[in-house]
């Protein structure tokens, strides 16, 4: 088993500043708070791979392929670690330990070759309850220039990134009514690089190390037990450009038919 030290701060996307949800779900197994979605368990995408993963349970698996630690010092199997609760900001700072399953630490997808990467996702909070699920699109995980593309539903805010544009666009539907907001904060590429690398930090150190057979699944020991589930992992699919864009948050895309795009006749 691996130990990766000092992972802060990576979901302020997925789950945090949105989360990468699809990735909406990873920021929040970090312990920073849980949505109150309405009828959250009742949405359309993958409703069956939901209800398989409701039943998850951590007691049903043995030892981890890898644990993520954030904060300063080793990780200590038998030391007593606090756990994060939202009414005890005493607890807002702990260290959090992530395990992590259907990993190889001696495989490095990016070392094989992998450029582009998609992958679905579904993340749960505090008591069981789904706080955001989604499809994911990135490449240039190779070189850390990231574009990537996170569907957007009335239940979670889907993302654009751009890199040679170094802005990110955010869009829930209901929520963003004239369209994308554009957070064009970086005034370097290498900027936005390292804030991007920063944000996705244990999700692509999982991911590149992904085992190949299965289901990737986070389970954070620190977080009152949520857990998020990155599944259906396709390697190098073909990314249309025209996903990247605001755009594609408001028509969708389409990755039916191989090339992933932008949906046709959509508004």
């Amino acid at each position: 088993m691996k130990v990766l030290k000092n992972i802060a701060g990576a979901f302020a996307l997925l789950f945090g500043f949105a989360v990468i949800v699809g990735i909406g779900y990873i920021a929040y197994i970090r312990g920073w708070g849980v949505p109150n979605f309405s009828n959250s368990h009742y949405v359309e995408f993958d409703k069956e791979k939901i209800d398989e993963f409701d039943k998850w349970s951590r007691e049903d698996e043995g030892e981890p392929d890898v644990i993520f630690i954030s904060g300063p010092g080793e990780y200590d199997p038998n030391k007593n670690y606090k756990v994060y609760d939202p009414d005890d900001p005493s607890t807002y700072d702990i260290d959090h330990v992530i395990e992590v399953f259907g990993v190889d630490p001696n495989r490095n997808l990016i070392e094989e070759g992998v450029t582009s990467i998609a992958f679905s996702s579904a993340g749960y909070g505090n008591d069981n309850i789904l706080v955001g699920h989604g499809r994911t699109f990135i490449r240039n995980i190779h070189t850390g220039e990231l574009d990537y593309y996170v569907t957007a539903s009335k239940h979670t805010m889907g993302q654009v990134g751009n890199y040679k544009l170094k802005t990110i666009w955010l869009y829930q539907p209901g929520v963003h009514n004239e369209g994308p907001v554009a957070c064009p904060y970086w005034e370097t590429h290498e900027s936005y690089k390292e804030d991007q690398m920063y944000r996705f930090k244990d999700l692509y150190e999982a991911i590149i190390h992904w085992d190949g057979e299965g289901d990737i699944i986070f389970y954070n020991c620190t977080g009152g037990g949520q857990k998020a589930i990155v599944y259906d992992i396709e390697l190098n699919p073909e990314l249309d450009d025209s996903i990247f864009t605001p755009e594609s948050l408001v028509k969708g895309v389409d990755w039916s038919n191989g090339k992933v795009k932008v949906k046709e006749g959509q508004s």
